[in-house]
Protein backbone atom coordinates (compact mmCIF):
# COMPACT_ATOMS: atom_id res chain seq x y z
CA UNK A 1 0.00 0.00 0.00
CA UNK A 2 1.30 3.40 -0.95
CA UNK A 3 0.54 6.78 0.45
CA UNK A 4 -1.45 9.13 -1.76
CA UNK A 5 0.42 12.19 -0.54
CA UNK A 6 3.73 12.84 1.12
CA UNK A 7 2.34 16.03 2.66
CA UNK A 8 1.13 15.68 6.23
CA UNK A 9 -1.60 18.06 7.28
CA UNK A 10 -1.53 19.49 10.79
CA UNK A 11 -4.68 18.94 12.82
CA UNK A 12 -7.09 21.88 12.86
CA UNK A 13 -6.35 22.46 16.58
CA UNK A 14 -2.69 23.25 15.74
CA UNK A 15 -3.49 26.00 13.27
CA UNK A 16 -3.55 29.62 14.31
CA UNK A 17 -6.94 31.16 14.90
CA UNK A 18 -7.25 34.92 14.50
CA UNK A 19 -4.47 37.40 13.82
CA UNK A 20 -1.23 38.25 15.60
CA UNK A 21 -1.60 40.90 18.33
CA UNK A 22 1.54 42.97 18.77
CA UNK A 23 1.98 45.22 21.78
CA UNK A 24 4.64 47.93 21.54
CA UNK A 25 3.46 50.11 24.46
CA UNK A 26 4.58 48.81 27.80
CA UNK A 27 6.56 45.57 27.74
CA UNK A 28 6.55 44.51 24.06
CA UNK A 29 5.04 41.15 23.22
CA UNK A 30 3.37 39.18 20.46
CA UNK A 31 0.34 37.05 21.20
CA UNK A 32 -1.33 34.57 18.87
CA UNK A 33 -4.76 33.16 19.46
CA UNK A 34 -5.61 31.53 21.75
CA UNK A 35 -3.40 33.46 24.21
CA UNK A 36 -0.10 31.99 23.02
CA UNK A 37 2.89 34.30 23.44
CA UNK A 38 5.61 34.14 20.80
CA UNK A 39 9.18 35.19 21.55
CA UNK A 40 10.65 37.59 19.02
CA UNK A 41 14.13 39.10 18.81
CA UNK A 42 14.37 42.51 20.53
CA UNK A 43 15.05 44.24 17.23
CA UNK A 44 11.81 42.82 15.79
CA UNK A 45 9.83 45.00 18.18
CA UNK A 46 11.95 48.03 17.27
CA UNK A 47 11.41 47.25 13.59
CA UNK A 48 7.65 47.07 14.11
CA UNK A 49 7.67 50.43 15.93
CA UNK A 50 9.61 52.07 13.09
CA UNK A 51 7.22 50.58 10.54
CA UNK A 52 4.13 51.71 12.44
CA UNK A 53 5.27 55.19 13.42
CA UNK A 54 7.67 56.17 10.62
CA UNK A 55 7.00 58.55 7.76
CA UNK A 56 5.87 55.78 5.38
CA UNK A 57 3.51 54.03 7.79
CA UNK A 58 3.72 50.27 7.48
CA UNK A 59 6.48 50.05 4.87
CA UNK A 60 10.18 50.99 4.71
CA UNK A 61 13.18 50.33 2.52
CA UNK A 62 15.58 47.71 3.82
CA UNK A 63 18.37 50.29 3.77
CA UNK A 64 16.39 52.73 5.94
CA UNK A 65 15.49 49.96 8.40
CA UNK A 66 19.12 48.87 8.71
CA UNK A 67 20.22 52.47 9.31
CA UNK A 68 17.65 52.93 12.08
CA UNK A 69 18.33 49.64 13.85
CA UNK A 70 22.13 49.76 13.60
CA UNK A 71 22.99 53.43 13.20
CA UNK A 72 26.46 53.09 14.78
CA UNK A 73 27.52 50.17 12.57
CA UNK A 74 29.24 50.18 9.16
CA UNK A 75 26.79 49.99 6.22
CA UNK A 76 27.98 46.55 5.06
CA UNK A 77 27.50 45.13 8.54
CA UNK A 78 24.06 46.78 8.85
CA UNK A 79 22.89 44.90 5.76
CA UNK A 80 24.17 41.62 7.16
CA UNK A 81 22.48 42.24 10.51
CA UNK A 82 19.19 42.99 8.78
CA UNK A 83 19.42 39.85 6.62
CA UNK A 84 20.03 37.80 9.77
CA UNK A 85 17.08 39.41 11.60
CA UNK A 86 14.73 38.86 8.66
CA UNK A 87 15.89 35.26 8.33
CA UNK A 88 15.16 34.65 12.01
CA UNK A 89 11.73 36.25 11.66
CA UNK A 90 10.94 34.11 8.62
CA UNK A 91 11.89 30.98 10.59
CA UNK A 92 9.83 31.98 13.64
CA UNK A 93 6.80 32.92 11.53
CA UNK A 94 6.97 29.62 9.67
CA UNK A 95 7.36 27.54 12.83
CA UNK A 96 4.59 29.37 14.69
CA UNK A 97 2.34 29.67 11.62
CA UNK A 98 1.65 33.39 11.60
CA UNK A 99 2.42 36.36 9.36
CA UNK A 100 3.51 39.69 10.78
CA UNK A 101 6.60 40.83 8.88
CA UNK A 102 6.89 40.68 5.10
CA UNK A 103 9.89 41.60 3.01
CA UNK A 104 11.33 41.43 -0.45
CA UNK A 105 14.69 42.49 -1.89
CA UNK A 106 13.97 46.21 -1.38
CA UNK A 107 11.27 46.65 1.26
CA UNK A 108 10.05 45.51 4.69
CA UNK A 109 6.41 45.87 5.77
CA UNK A 110 3.89 44.69 8.33
CA UNK A 111 0.94 42.45 7.57
CA UNK A 112 -2.18 44.60 7.30
CA UNK A 113 -4.26 42.09 9.24
CA UNK A 114 -2.04 42.21 12.33
CA UNK A 115 -3.36 44.05 15.38
CA UNK A 116 -0.75 46.51 16.64
CA UNK A 117 -1.56 48.67 19.65
CA UNK A 118 0.14 51.80 18.31
CA UNK A 119 -1.96 51.63 15.14
CA UNK A 120 -4.58 53.39 17.27
CA UNK A 121 -2.37 56.49 17.13
CA UNK A 122 -2.16 56.27 13.37
CA UNK A 123 -5.91 55.71 12.83
CA UNK A 124 -7.35 58.41 15.09
CA UNK A 125 -7.34 62.17 14.65
CA UNK A 126 -6.44 63.38 18.13
CA UNK A 127 -6.82 67.05 17.24
CA UNK A 128 -10.60 66.66 17.55
CA UNK A 129 -10.27 65.64 21.23
CA UNK A 130 -13.11 63.89 23.03
CA UNK A 131 -13.85 60.27 22.29
CA UNK A 132 -10.78 59.68 20.05
CA UNK A 133 -8.44 60.64 22.90
CA UNK A 134 -10.26 58.23 25.23
CA UNK A 135 -10.02 55.45 22.64
CA UNK A 136 -6.29 55.98 22.26
CA UNK A 137 -5.79 56.17 26.03
CA UNK A 138 -7.61 52.86 26.52
CA UNK A 139 -5.57 51.13 23.81
CA UNK A 140 -2.16 52.33 24.93
CA UNK A 141 -0.59 51.81 28.30
CA UNK A 142 3.04 52.31 29.19
CA UNK A 143 6.10 53.69 27.47
CA UNK A 144 6.90 52.68 23.91
CA UNK A 145 9.11 49.56 23.89
CA UNK A 146 9.48 49.50 27.68
CA UNK A 147 12.65 47.66 28.67
CA UNK A 148 14.31 47.72 25.24
CA UNK A 149 17.36 49.85 24.65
Amino acid sequence: MGYESSRIEKPESCRMVGVPRLRLCGKPDLVLEPAREVRLPRNAFKLAAYLMLGDAVGKMSRRAVAELLWEDVEPIRRSGNLRQLLSRLKTIQGAEEFELFHFDEETVWLDRAAEVDVSTLVRHDLSAGGRDILTVGDALSGDLLLGLE
